[in-house]
């Protein structure tokens, strides 16, 4: 029976990247990766079910960045026969230099980064 007041800090997105072992990626080439937290999408979800047709898509800006380098993103939608994954899918800017590279999803206010390296 008692009341207690607690800030809540909530973010409408909270990306997280799904491990790849071993990421190498050509230069120039098309690369997906699976992630989670994307928030809202359009249309919109509904937790704990698989997506529907058409596949959901985040509804805040999804950016990727090779290198420090803003790669072309193709498409970003639910992966189908999951619940919760949005794989993204992006090319990787080709006139990057080869080896060790952080690549970055962002999805509206939040990111995540994985290290790959580049051939």
């Amino acid at each position: 029976g008692q009341r207690a007041d607690v800030p809540l800090d909530t973010a409408v997105t909270s990306v997280g990247i799904f491990p790849v072992a071993n990421p190498t990626y050509a230069r120039g080439a098309t690369v997906s990766l699976s992630i989670t937290g994307v928030g809202q999408t359009n249309p919109p979800g509904v937790t704990g079910q698989f997506a529907g047709n058409p596949a959901p898509q985040p509804a805040a800006a999804v950016q990727v960045n090779v290198g420090g380098v803003a790669a072309e993103v193709l498409s970003a939608a639910a992966d189908p026969g999951t619940i919760g994954v949005t794989r993204v899918a992006f090319r990787i800017p080709p006139g990057l230099s080869p080896g060790p590279a952080t690549i970055t999803v962002t999805v509206g206010p939040s990111s995540d980064s994985i290290s790959a390296r580049l051939n």
